[in-house]
């Protein structure tokens, strides 16, 4: 493979170095299928799963959510969250196993490479893209699982998780609007800004236009702890 060592080097998922693989390796080239996906469509759901592991290269995909529909229950069910994942996020069908109602969409206009091969055929021959993906399953694996931990939290349990994870506990500002938190969290975005106005006026954060501020990390994990069973 001139001209790009792929068992030298660590793999990262991006539109460079997956058009660097294909180029270089006529193999690797076979098993990749590159699709531009419009803003709003549906990828999978649950009863249409993703036929093959997918990579997203460029925009942003969004896993979405929901409360099992009961037999009493009308079409119209709370959204439990919905995740954002962008460029070298890996999704695949096992990460959903057991669920019941989700779905997969593009946020924008997206680019995403699938995976036309089975795990251990890409590990066989390309050890460093399996460890790529393993890492970006790995990873992605855990934030549907903390979102899942906390569905049936009280929202501004919630809404304070969310901000101590997206500032580093306060060591960076959230560039993110009350609309794309609300969407997050599966509110209206009047909840959330009822919910950040009180925060702020509580001095534990300062906002803008689509920037939040943690001003007090300390103040915002007590309220985290706050809300568990004594």
């Amino acid at each position: 493979m001139a001209g790009f060592d792929v068992e030298n080097t660590s793999f990262q998922f991006t539109w460079e170095s997956i058009a660097g693989l294909c180029h270089a390796d006529p193999a690797f080239r076979k098993i990749v299928s590159l699709r531009r996906i419009q803003a709003d469509r549906f990828l999978a759901h649950d009863e249409k799963p993703l036929p093959h592991p997918l990579v997203v290269l460029d925009g942003c995909l969004r896993v979405e959510a929901f409360e099992r529909l009961q037999p009493h229950q009308s079409q119209e069910r709370r959204k439990l969250f919905a995740l954002p994942f962008g460029e070298g996020a890996v999704l695949d069908a096992s990460l959903f196993v057991g669920w019941t109602d989700y779905r997969i969409k593009a946020v924008d206009t997206a680019i995403v490479c699938y995976l036309k091969a089975e795990l251990d055929a890409i590990g066989l021959r390309w050890s460093n893209v399996l460890e790529a993906l393993l890492r970006s399953q790995i990873a992605v694996q855990q934030q549907i699982y903390d979102e899942q931990l906390e569905a049936y939290e009280p929202l501004r349990t919630r809404l304070v998780r969310l901000l101590l994870r997206e500032s580093k506990a306060g060591r960076a500002p959230i560039i993110m609007s009350h609309k794309a938190i609300a969407e997050r969290l599966g509110t209206y975005r009047e909840t959330v800004s009822n919910q950040l106005s009180r925060l702020k006026n509580g001095g534990a954060i300062d906002y803008g236009y689509r920037v939040i501020q943690v001003l007090d990390a300390d103040q915002l994990d007590l309220m985290t702890y706050a809300s568990l069973p004594q």
